[in-house]
């Protein structure tokens, strides 16, 4: 303050002596002209003056953001690591469980009693080593699956009727059982109804069938038959197959190797020296750097004051 009040005194004093030797108008407009030229030249010296200070207060606050954007970074590179490592862990963690739930499904399909499901058509349902009707369950091996009219069926299949139907499954439709022994016919037999008839050691089943659909009740015959003489193939085999199934479940559940490295990986990323020894380096520059800004507190006895107080 008082550099700006010694520049202001030599200003007025400038001033009053540079229009003393004018009169009248000219006096005055010469004292307007000098009193504004020395404003602008007070101003021009309180910019110059204060400008220092402004710099050195942007160059700290652009030092303090540039320390803390180096933490930042620090703990952005700690983090994204980490990241990393638990993004790998749920990779072979998901690769894991997709194998042992494979390796569990097939044991379970080779264990069911029934087998996979392969279709379904008019009340009857195929499974891989099963056939299931309203009736009853029967097992595939040496079933056998056919499509007839009512009036083939009412010819050929009479014997076979006569244990199925037991006095009378399709009465009033092919004919009426007397005893479960033979056919007689009580109506005239409607040529166009199909009939979808299944056997099985077990089990004997005749379904009627829309006429118009010939077509799928021969292909659901077919998958019958096909799939009998698969059954009896494969039946022989399956406790090997379950034996094998079991054996794989068992690698698979064993196979942690990959998990267990992760996670190994993980934990040392986590408290990795490194990564940790940037993040407190940065931390301790910051630190330094504020306190060395900040005003520092005066300590009793260091002053004049406080010296003759002492020496007193």
């Amino acid at each position: 303050m008082d550099r700006y009040s010694k520049a202001i005194s030599r200003a007025t004093c400038w001033a009053r002596s540079s229009v003393d030797g004018f009169r009248g108008g000219a006096r005055y407009a010469m004292a307007v002209l000098i009193w504004s030229a020395a404003v602008l030249w007070i101003a021009a010296l309180m910019v110059v003056a204060t400008g220092g200070l402004v710099t050195d207060a942007a160059k700290g606050c652009r030092t303090t953001l540039t320390l803390k954007h180096r933490v930042s970074d620090a703990e952005r590179a700690h983090r994204g690591a980490i990241r990393e490592a638990e993004a790998e862990l749920a990779r072979c963690q998901s690769a894991y469980d997709r194998e042992v739930a494979v390796a569990k499904q097939h044991l379970d399909a080779l264990c069911d009693a029934n087998g996979k499901r392969l279709g379904k058509g008019h009340g009857v349902t195929l499974f891989e080593r099963m056939i299931a009707t309203p009736q009853g369950t029967a097992s595939l091996i040496g079933a056998r699956a056919g499509v007839d009219t009512a009036d083939n069926l009412a010819v050929t299949k009479r014997a076979t009727l006569s244990r199925t139907v037991a006095g009378g499954l399709v009465a009033g439709l092919v004919g009426a059982v007397v005893g479960g022994a033979g056919f007689k016919k009580t109506k005239k037999i409607d040529a166009r109804e199909l009939y979808l008839h299944i056997e099985a050691p077990t089990l004997s089943r005749v379904v009627k069938c829309p006429p118009d659909a010939g077509a799928r009740v021969r292909s659901f015959a077919a998958a019958v038959n096909t799939a009998a003489s698969r059954a009896a193939i494969e039946e022989p085999q399956r406790p090997q197959r379950i034996r094998e199934a079991e054996q794989r479940l068992a690698m698979a559940q064993a196979a942690r190797g990959p998990i267990e490295a992760v996670q190994h990986r993980a934990q040392e990323i986590t408290s990795n020296p490194q990564l940790l020894a940037g993040i407190d380096s940065a931390r301790r520059e910051l630190e330094s750097y504020r306190k060395s800004k900040s005003p520092q507190p005066a300590v009793p006895g260091s002053t004049a004051l406080g010296k003759d107080k002492l020496s007193s």
